[in-house]
């Protein structure tokens, strides 16, 4: 049986007169990977704001059992949501180790260190080792020293998403991770998403524009359009499916008589 991890229900955003979401429903299954696709403006990051908590929108987003509308970003990532941000959220005159350490802290992992140390130097050494072992899961061990600063673009963005997985999260939210990267970086990075989510029991949510990328990896699609779910299903439901095509490419149903949008790159 199917357990869901993440339930979404009919939560709305609004600034001012405008409606970033419109009563919008979903569930995320355990170690799914579920992706979130629709044109500019259509609300992704947005829904990704409400997930996090930097957002406050009306109805119910819980994680298992715990109610996230309301709490603090600080709160829900103790509850087990990380998330990447296509910005990058780095602090760029420490080094790789000391940023992923930030976030080694927001859930520290269990000490496995006994004996005479007390436990802040327990817990200390514990979210060293535990950031090591995340670093060599993205291939950064050797970065760990070096400040952000001194790094090309590619090579930050496995740094993103190191310092999100370190928060010992449940569910990773990961928004646009390869934007600005070339198809041999995107791949390498995918491969490390994927290193991550079976060695750390991850579900994740992924924001993307690169619509071949999103038909390889993602169990589900979720396509939004003006705040609106235009679409649920699986990449091969979403490649056909009429409103998602119109939204994308501006082609009514019945206009094109191949699918318009994109397929696997891969077979």
């Amino acid at each position: 049986m199917t357990e869901t991890l993440l339930s979404v229900e009919d939560i709305t955003l609004r600034f001012g007169g405008v409606t970033a979401l419109d009563s919008v429903s979903f569930e995320v299954h355990r170690r799914e990977f579920f992706a979130i696709i629709g044109p500019n403006g259509a609300g992704k990051t947005s829904l990704f704001n409400c997930l996090s908590g930097m957002a406050r929108p009306t109805g119910s987003i819980t994680l298992s059992n715990s109610q996230l509308v309301g709490q603090r970003p600080d709160q829900i990532a103790r509850l087990g949501v990380g998330r990447t941000f296509q910005n990058l959220g780095l602090f760029l005159t420490m080094s790789v180790l000391e940023n992923v350490l930030v976030s080694s802290h927001i859930r520290p992992p269990a000490p496995t260190v006994a004996g005479w140390w007390g436990r802040s130097k327990r817990v200390e050494f514990a979210a060293r080792e535990h950031a090591y072992q995340i670093l060599d899961l993205v291939g950064l061990a050797d970065f760990a020293h070096a400040p952000v600063s001194s790094l090309p673009y590619g090579t930050r963005k496995r740094v993103e998403l190191a310092k999100a997985a370190a928060s010992n999260p449940r569910l990773l939210l990961l928004d646009e991770p390869v934007a600005g990267m070339n198809t041999e970086e995107t791949e390498e990075l995918i491969a490390h998403v994927y290193r991550l989510k079976y060695q750390l029991d991850l579900t994740l949510v992924l924001i993307e524009h690169d619509i071949h990328l999103i038909m390889d990896v993602a169990d589900r699609v979720l396509a939004l359009d003006f705040g609106n779910v235009i679409g649920l299903g699986t990449p091969e439901e979403i490649q056909t499916n009429p409103r998602v095509i119109e939204a994308y490419l501006g082609i009514e149903h019945g206009a094109a008589a191949e699918p318009a949008l994109p397929t696997k790159r891969r077979a």
